[in-house]
């Protein structure tokens, strides 16, 4: 099954602010979701105009469609609230998405601990969203947390970094095609991160091994990365003069990307 889900449009006869009041209060509520210890209340007319996923769910005759009642327990609730937040109201900057799931104005129907809403709101939630996304086939959103990973790589906890290099190999599988080549290809065009003014000369940070990261968890993207860089080199081309989607991997081609109309940056501080 790919990956690029289309996501369906929102009906323009109701608005988001309509639906989510809707997911507030559990008025019209039809769908059950549970995962883990949390359970949502939600709408199958929601759910399935907005979701190929879901859509598959309820239309094709499995119990899930009969019974009204769906499990996912593969992932941790705070991801799957992070979808059902995007969903219903179309939004997908990660701030504003914590902020309707974890504030305390927020009058969002699943509660959450105060250690589940520490996940949510760092690399270990990205990465949860990212691949739930990517499940679910919300490319959309799946593109926006590829940014935010990148974004809160390279901008926050500085003293964390190769922790959080590693953690985003370890947790992604190969076959990711975006967050983990883009990393890949990100360490590999400079390996000493000068690119990036934030982490250039920052204290504790440690980036020498960053490279040697890399080559253990992704040979084939470093040498693919090399490669490409070497012929650019040599065509006259700099490193931030190419787009990550031009390196192949054995597994998958890169998507090409449209860029958000308010937002250039591609996550990993790669373009100019």
């Amino acid at each position: 099954m790919s990956n690029a889900g289309t996501e369906v449009p929102a009906s323009p006869i109701i608005p988001n602010s309509v639906v989510l009041q809707w997911l507030e209060t559990g008025k019209y509520s039809d769908f059950v979701v549970r995962c883990k210890d949390k359970v949502f209340n939600l709408h199958k007319s929601i759910l399935a105009s907005r979701s190929e996923y879901f859509r598959a769910a309820i239309d094709g005759g499995f119990r899930e469609s009969s019974d009204g009642i769906m499990t996912i327990e593969e992932t941790h609730p705070c991801a799957l609230a992070a979808i059902v937040a995007f969903l219903y109201t179309g939004k997908k900057k990660i701030s504003e998405l914590i902020h309707l799931i974890i504030s305390n104005s927020s009058n969002f129907p699943v509660r959450f601990s105060e250690q589940e809403r520490m996940r949510v709101g760092n690399m270990t939630g990205f990465l949860d969203i990212y691949q739930l996304a990517d499940l679910m086939m919300l490319s959309e959103l799946k593109i926006a947390m590829q940014k935010e990973i990148g974004r809160f790589l390279f901008e926050n906890h500085l003293n964390m970094f190769e922790y959080h290099v590693r953690l985003i190999y370890e947790t992604l599988p190969e076959t990711d095609g975006m967050a983990r080549p883009q990393l890949t290809t990100a360490i590999v065009r400079d390996p000493a991160l000068s690119f990036n003014r934030s982490l250039s000369g920052a204290a504790n940070v440690e980036v020498e091994h960053i490279l040697d990261i890399a080559r253990e968890h992704d040979p084939v993207g470093v040498t693919q990365a090399m490669n490409l860089l070497a012929s650019l080199r040599r065509d006259g081309h700099t490193p931030r003069h190419y787009r990550l989607q031009e390196v192949h991997y054995h597994y998958q081609e890169l998507p090409a990307f449209e860029d958000d109309e308010d937002d250039d940056d591609m996550g990993f501080g790669l373009f100019d």
